[in-house]
């Protein structure tokens, strides 16, 4: 429980908390929570356990929160629209966060530094997750990004490396270059086709086109990635990845999910394999994916590309 006395509020806005500590309850009438570097209202309040702010709240400031290092429980009432940035940075032991509903906004750093941290659940109404939201969250282990959300801000997951589950649920939400730092979680790699409309080319290129990464999938989910994602920046590493002892092994992996009512993006893709690695593969390969493209309902438009290849031609109708 709380005092009044442990509160300094002037016109709404708590500008201070001064007492022990504890498990606290904000006082009613409160609108805003001020915020600020070294002037948030709790920053640094060690002997914080556990908030509840009240209904009313409409506004937390920026750093509220900031290094209340044994804050383990946070309750946010509906009515406030925003978590700015900072707002429990270094919160190192906080484990259980409320969200309302009605909360659009998950701001830069947000979460950053709460390695106590395992779960937390986002209302549908979050439509931004910004820069370094959740980074440094070393026990996060999943989370679920609302369909609202379109997309994340770069390094919002770095050194979250415990994440083993990442659901997006509109597959109009893009995983930018740089959204986990320089690697990608290993254990969210197993089910890196669940995530693979959300990634753009640069976070393919960075995250599963690594050598390592990629020598790590197994061949079918190598081809199906393949088959899924192509692109100017994509080629080069391809090239790289898929080595020469193992094209015609992943030729005929690629040839077996070749059927009649491949996407365009497909057949091209398919018929990117033939540019690729026209000098490494068996040319009876190069010539069976030829005639199985063709069968596509798509084929015809994809193959018009290699008209005018000359060592295609040469290895096709010689």
């Amino acid at each position: 429980m709380s005092n009044l006395s442990d509160f300094i509020i002037e016109n709404g806005v708590l500008k201070k908390y001064v007492g022990p500590g504890g498990d606290v309850v904000a006082p009613e009438g409160v609108t805003e929570i001020a915020g600020g570097f070294e002037a948030g209202a709790f920053d640094r309040c060690k002997g914080l356990t556990s908030v509840t702010l009240q209904p009313g709240l409409v506004k937390i400031g920026e750093l509220a929160f900031n290094r209340c290092e044994n804050l383990k429980t946070v309750i946010i009432p509906k009515g406030v629209k925003k978590l700015p940035f900072g707002v429990f940075h270094d919160c190192s032991n906080l484990e259980n966060v409320t969200l309302p509903d009605g909360i659009t906004e998950i701001g830069n750093e947000a979460f950053c530094g709460c390695i106590g941290l395992k779960k937390i659940k986002l209302p549908e109404s979050v439509l931004a997750i910004g820069e370094r939201a959740f980074q440094n969250c070393k026990k996060l282990t999943a989370i679920t990004i609302p369909k609202g959300v379109e997309k994340i801000g770069q390094y919002a997951f770095l050194a979250c490396n415990k994440l083993k589950t990442l659901s997006v649920m509109n597959n109009h939400t893009v995983l930018q270059k740089e959204v986990f730092g320089s690697k990608m979680p290993k254990d969210l790699i197993p089910g890196i086709l669940e995530i693979m409309p959300n990634i753009a080319d640069g976070a393919v290129k960075q995250y599963i086109l690594d050598r390592k990464v990629w020598a790590s999938l197994d061949t079918d989910t190598q081809v199906s990635i393949f088959l899924a994602r192509q692109g100017k920046i994509l080629s080069s590493a391809y090239e790289k990845c898929i080595s020469e002892d193992q094209v015609d092994q992943f030729g005929k992996v690629l040839l077996s999910k070749l059927q009649p009512d491949l996407s365009v993006t497909e057949c091209n893709a398919a018929v990117s394999f033939m540019e690729l690695f026209s000098t490494k593969a068996s040319t009876e390969l190069i010539k069976e994916l030829y005639e199985q493209i063709k069968q596509c309902k798509n084929g015809a438009k994809a193959l018009k590309r290699i008209e005018n290849d000359l060592v295609l031609s040469d290895l096709l109708f010689s």
